[in-house]
C-alpha cells in the first residue's frame, strides 16, 4: 500500500521528518518508491554533518561518482574507487544548501586521507564548480573562506571564489533565498549575484575583513547596493563591520525598505540619519538590532516620531552609546506592538519616561537594560506587569551591591507573569532575604540568573531548590562559595545550572 501513495502524500509525510536524518535514513530501507523520496530529502543539506566524521568522508567518495569525465581528470588519481562507479541516483543534484565553509573542512580532511594537503584547494573548487551546475536549485548559501585561507594563505585566490559565475549558476541561484557571506570573498560576487539571483529573502554580510583591507570593504559595500537593488522579496537584512561611505549603502536599503522585517547593524560606523530615513520608509519593520556602533549621536524624540515604524515588536540596542533618545522614541512608537525591548550599554530610559510608557507598552514581554540603580529596577518590575522575561545588567558592578531589603521588596512587586529573571549584578544578601523574595512573589520561575553574585552559597543555593519547584535553569556562574557536593545535590531538583565548575569548593573553609 506504501508504493501506492500520492505524491502529495509523501511530501507531507517527509516535509515532518525533513530535521530528523535518522528517521530519514531508515525510510530508504522501505521499498523502492519510499528510497526515492527519501534520497532526495536527505541529500538537500548533505555537508551539515559536523567535519571530521568518517560519514563525511564518504559523502564527499560519493558526490565524486556524480562528476563529469572532464571534473574526474581534475582530479586525477586521487579518486576513491567508489567514485568511479556510477551512481544509482544523480545526488548533487538534489542540493538546497551549498555551504562552503562546512565544505573546505571536510574536504581538507578527505585530503588529508585520500590526496594530502597540497590538492585541498583544486578539489575544493571542482566540487563547489560542479554543485553549481548540477543543483536545480540552491535556496541557500552560506560561505566563510577563514579556514580555507588560513590552510592555505599563499596560494588563495579570491577571485576564482565568484560562485556566482559558475557556469549554471543563473539556474542553480535563480530561487536563491538565503544568502550568508563572512569574511574573505571577492566584491564581484555580490555584483555576479545581482544578475542571477533576485528573490532573496534573507542577506547576511560581513563587509570588511582581518583577510582585505578598507578598500575592499568599501567595494563590497557599494557592490551590495547593486544586489539590493534587484531583490523583489528581500525581508531580512545583517550587516557588520563597516567603517566606509554608507551612502550607497543606504540607498540601495530605501529602495527594498517596504519588504524589511528585520535589520540588523553590527560594528557599524555611520551617521543616525540615513538610518532614521530608512526606518520611516520601513513600514513592516519588525525586528531591530543596533549593536556596537560608533559615532550614533542621539536624536530628538521629535526627529524620528512618524506612523511608519508602528509595527516595530523587538528593539535592541546593544553597547552603542549615546542612544537612549533614539531607544525611547522607538518604542514609543511601536506602542502596543512592542513585545521586546533591549539597551544595554547604551544609557538608561528616565523614571517619568517609564511611567508615561505604561500605558503604551501593554504587551511589553521582554526588558533588558543596564540600570544605574536598585531603585530603577523596582520601578521597572513595577511599570511592566505583563513581562515574561526581565533581565537587568549593570556596566559597572565590581563592589559587591547591598540587596538585603530589596530582594524581598522585588519579590513583593514582581508580576505573577515573569518565567525568566536575571539580576545579573553582584548582590549582597542573605538566604534569609532570598527565602522573603520566593515567599513575596507569585512568579513560577523557569529561568533565574545570579550571574555576577559573587556571594552566593550553599545555604542559598538551598533556598533555591526549596522555593523555585519550577526552575529548569539557574545561572550563578560567579558563585565562588558554592561546594561540590551541595551543586550535585541541587542538580537532582534542577536540570541546568551555570557555574564555573573548576572554582567549585570541596568545602566552604578551603
Amino acid at each position: 500500500m506504501a508504493s501506492t501513495l500520492p505524491t502529495l502524500c509523501f511530501d507531507e509525510i517527509f516535509d515532518a521528518l525533513d530535521n530528523h536524518t535518522p528517521t530519514l535514513y531508515a525510510c530508504i530501507f522501505i521499498n523502492r518508491y519510499w528510497c526515492q523520496h527519501a534520497i532526495h530529502r536527505l541529500w538537500q543539506e548533505p555537508f551539515k554533518i559536523i567535519s571530521g566524521n568518517i560519514s563525511c568522508l564518504h559523502l564527499i567518495d560519493i558526490s565524486m561518482a556524480c562528476f563529469s569525465r572532464e571534473e574526474k581528470e581534475k582530479i586525477g588519481n586521487r579518486l576513491p574507487t567508489i567514485a568511479q562507479q556510477h551512481p544509482l541516483f544523480p545526488y548533487t543534484k538534489f542540493l538546497r544548501h551549498l555551504p562552503i565553509e562546512s565544505l573546505s573542512r571536510i574536504i581538507s580532511d578527505w585530503c588529508e586521507m585520500r590526496a594530502g594537503n597540497s590538492s585541498e584547494n583544486l578539489v575544493l573548487n571542482t566540487f563547489c564548480r560542479h554543485l553549481v551546475r548540477c543543483s536545480s536549485k540552491i535556496t541557500q548559501l552560506s560561505s566563510d573562506f577563514v579556514y580555507a585561507i588560513a590552510f592555505n594563505q599563499n596560494n588563495w585566490d579570491h577571485s576564482s571564489w565568484d560562485v556566482f559565475s559558475f557556469e549554471g549558476a543563473e539556474n542553480s541561484f535563480r530561487k536563491l533565498e538565503i544568502l550568508f557571506l563572512l569574511e574573505a570573498y571577492p566584491p564581484q560576487m555580490l555584483l555576479s549575484a545581482a544578475k542571477v539571483s533576485h528573490e532573496i529573502q534573507s542577506l547576511v554580510l560581513t563587509l570588511s575583513s582581518q583577510y582585505s583591507d578598507t578598500n575592499v570593504a568599501q567595494e563590497r559595500a557599494d557592490s551590495l547596493s547593486i544586489l539590493l537593488l534587484v531583490q523583489k522579496k528581500l525581508s531580512h537584512v545583517g550587516l557588520a563591520e563597516f567603517n566606509g561611505n554608507p551612502n550607497l549603502l543606504f540607498h540601495g536599503l530605501n529602495q527594498c525598505s517596504s519588504s524589511l522585517t528585520k535589520l540588523e547593524f553590527i560594528d557599524f560606523n555611520f551617521n543616525r540619519y540615513p538610518l532614521i530615513k530608512l526606518l520611516k520608509k520601513c513600514v513592516n519593520l519588525k525586528f531591530l538590532l543596533i549593536q556596537d556602533c560608533r559615532n550614533f549621536a542621539d536624536v530628538a524624540e521629535e526627529d524620528i516620531q512618524t506612523n511608519s515604524i508602528s509595527c516595530l515588536e523587538s528593539i535592541e540596542i546593544n553597547n552603542t552609546t549615546y542612544c537612549v533618545n533614539f531607544a525611547q522614541a522607538l518604542a514609543k512608537n511601536a506602542g502596543h506592538c512592542l513585545k521586546k525591548w533591549v539597551i544595554i550599554k547604551g544609557g538608561f530610559p528616565s523614571s517619568e519616561l517609564v511611567k508615561s510608557y505604561i500605558t503604551h507598552l501593554v504587551n511589553l514581554a521582554h526588558f533588558e537594560c543596564s540600570l544605574p540603580e536598585l531603585d530603577s529596577i523596582l520601578l521597572v518590575a513595577r511599570s511592566f506587569n505583563h513581562l515574561k522575561t526581565l533581565h537587568i545588567t549593570r556596566e559597572l558592578s565590581t563592589s559587591p551591591i547591598e540587596a538585603e531589603e530589596f530582594l524581598p521588596r522585588l519579590g513583593s512587586i514582581l508580576s505573577a507573569t515573569i518565567i525568566d529573571l536575571a539580576i545579573d549584578l553582584n548582590l549582597k544578601f542573605s538566604p534569609a532575604s532570598l527565602e522573603h523574595f520566593f515567599k513575596n512573589t507569585e512568579a513560577k520561575f523557569k529561568r533565574l540568573s545570579f550571574t555576577n553574585s559573587a556571594l552566593f552559597s550553599d545555604k542559598h543555593l538551598a533556598v533555591v531548590r526549596k522555593y523555585a519547584s519550577h526552575l529548569y535553569e539557574l545561572n550563578i556562574n560567579n558563585a565562588y562559595y558554592v561546594t561540590r557536593s551541595a551543586f550535585r545535590d541541587a542538580k537532582i531538583f534542577i536540570p541546568v545550572i551555570k557555574i564555573n565548575y573548576r572554582e567549585l569548593r570541596d568545602d566552604i573553609s578551603n
